[in-house]
């Protein structure tokens, strides 16, 4: 139900519906990344960084997590901490982001 609420940009309701799903499974990797997007999405970067390393704890491999913490970190001007997680991305095969902060001058 969180996803369908995210669609809707209702992200107050995503994020209750997925925290409910972490009382149930506070391990579940999937419900803290879709979590963290929606804190992202409703502007609350610090908790969608929160919930982007708990997916990274969990799931050390997921590729987006490290690519949406360091976007979480750009837009709060933390660009050292952004361009790590960009090459972690970029290590893992997702680079689209550390391209475009490189072509911004926000990483090397």
């Amino acid at each position: 139900r969180g996803l369908a609420w995210s669609m809707k940009n209702d992200f107050d309701r995503a994020i209750a519906d997925f925290s409910e799903a972490l009382k149930i499974n506070p391990r579940y990797a999937t419900a803290f990344i879709n979590r963290g997007n929606a804190w992202k999405n409703n502007g609350n970067f610090a908790r969608a960084i929160v919930d982007y390393t708990m997916t990274i704890e969990i799931n050390p491999l997921a590729v987006a997590a490290y690519a949406n913490r360091g976007v979480c970190y750009s837009l709060l001007d933390q660009s050292e901490l952004a361009c790590l997680d960009f090459q972690k991305a970029c290590d893992l095969k997702r680079c689209d982001e550390l391209k475009r902060a490189q072509e911004q001058n926000i990483c090397q």
